[in-house]
């Protein structure tokens, strides 16, 4: 460290004691890579490269797939440094094969805190879970019903260009698509509880869906943008008209499945938050 760069004897003290809070987690608590990350930074203020070169590969070892945590280390070493670091084989095996985010998702990605944020998501699954099961049941158009037919429409004229058959299904494609690529993103990014949240969503859209398609035969249900009913055109087309009783269970089946699968985690993750390396970026 330059005598530029210095720190007042304040700020060393400070940085002292959150080296012995730190130090005593881990002694208490046992290994993470997030206590591993904000000691490496506190020896880097207290100008200690190679402390913090020690507390990096230890937390490097302890999530070898948290790519921020090696960016950090090569920042802070020389070429030659780096290239002889030991690194875990994870990294070894894996640098050139795509990141997988759903891989190894450990115990201590997230940390369980019984604080009033987790009371308040739980209150939010139980209100979602009895507000989505209760339209199941109740046969009338709701709110995400307004939602779902936008989505559904613009799902016509997008996937037109790839023919009628296509662009009939399109409106159903998009509607399911884009809850899916929400949760698809959530899941990515691992925030588990907002993933759960939108399952509600994708669930009703299936039920949403199955009305639709139940009713291919008597075709009673008002359309928008046309006198052509989706489900009649495309199981005509496929020669499964007489199968819309089952073909619409099914659906209405896989989105209570869905309804359910969000109940269960969104409660599993009401107390789970996910760790925070963003101590990283200190």
């Amino acid at each position: 460290m330059s005598d530029s760069e210095k720190i007042s004897d304040e700020e060393r003290a400070e940085l002292m004691l959150r080296w012995e809070r730190l130090k005593d987690e881990i002694a208490t608590r046992g290994e993470s890579a997030a206590a591993r990350v904000q000691l490496a930074n506190v020896h880097l203020r207290l100008g200690e490269r190679l402390e913090a070169m020690m507390s990096l590969q230890i937390a490097l070892r302890l999530r070898p797939e948290e790519s921020s945590i090696l960016s950090k280390l090569k920042e802070i070493c020389t070429e030659e440094e780096f290239a002889h670091l030991e690194l875990p084989r994870e990294i070894r095996r894996s640098r050139n094969r795509p990141k997988n985010p759903f891989k190894r998702v450990r115990r201590e990605d997230y940390q369980f805190s019984k604080d009033a944020t987790g009371f308040l998501r739980m209150g939010v699954v139980i209100i979602a879970a009895i507000y989505f099961f209760w339209c199941l049941g109740a046969g009338n158009w709701h709110f995400l019903d307004n939602l779902d037919l936008v989505i559904h429409e613009i799902g016509h004229p997008l996937f037109s260009a790839f023919g009628e058959f296509i662009g009939m299904a399109g409106g159903t494609i998009i509607q399911i698509t884009v809850p899916l690529a929400f949760i698809l993103y959530f899941a990515f990014t691992r925030r588990l509880f907002s993933a759960a949240i939108v399952m509600f969503w994708l669930g009703q859209s299936f039920l949403n869906v199955s009305v639709y398609a139940a009713d291919a035969i008597e075709m009673k249900l008002p359309l928008v943008g046309g006198n052509i009913h989706d489900w009649n055109y495309l199981l005509s087309h496929l020669n499964v008209l007489s199968k819309t009783n089952l073909i619409a269970g099914i659906i209405r089946n896989t989105g209570i499945i869905i309804m359910a699968a969000a109940t269960v985690i969104g409660l599993i993750t009401s107390f789970y938050q996910k760790s925070d390396l963003s101590y990283l970026q200190e």
